[in-house]
């Protein structure tokens, strides 16, 4: 019996079929993690307790401030959908009394740092941070992951290398 090895470094016992089905299976098992990431991490956010804020005692609130200090804004933890990062700027994008937009002159990691003590805010790729109790649901595969915001059409991407990170960060939110 002979082996074949493809350029992969995968033995095959099937003669020379080519690489086409190497990279197929491959493709397959690819579509098949990706879907049940997906799954997970839905399973997850259905699983999250929604804290109503009038039930909440303490309602937690962040001053934000543009690098001059000119121009500020207070928001509420709770309401806040993400930020994200234009350039010199960040648009924060939060609920209160319908969907409002505030643009400040900052960056966004000075924004996170502002966020640093709250656990549901989550950095989720190099330009965004967003609210994990505002996600609704997660859709696409490993390649490219997106988030669902409530009371938003807008889907927020996912680095690759911040999925573990988001699943961890779901579970500590039950």
């Amino acid at each position: 019996m002979f082996f074949f090895q493809a350029e992969d470094g995968i033995r095959d016992l099937v003669r020379s079929r080519g690489l086409g089905d190497v990279y197929k299976r491959q493709l397959l098992y690819q579509i098949v993690l990706s879907k049940k990431i997906v799954t997970d991490v839905n399973q997850q956010i259905d699983k999250i307790k929604v804290v109503d804020p009038q039930e909440n005692e303490t309602i937690s609130t962040r001053q934000l401030f543009s690098e001059n200090s000119k121009e500020s804004l207070t928001i509420n933890v709770k309401n806040l959908l993400f930020v994200v990062s234009r350039e010199n700027y960040v648009e924060v994008v939060y609920e209160e009394n319908g969907i409002k937009k505030s643009l400040l002159r900052n960056s966004l990691k000075n924004i996170e740092s502002a966020f640093s003590i709250d656990q549901e805010i989550y950095k989720c790729h190099r330009s965004y941070l967003v609210n994990l109790y505002q996600v609704k649901s997660i859709v696409g595969n490993s390649q490219s992951l997106k988030l669902k915001i409530k009371h938003f059409d807008k889907l927020i991407p996912v680095s690759r290398n911040k999925i573990k990170e988001l699943q961890q960060g779901l579970e500590q939110l039950k």
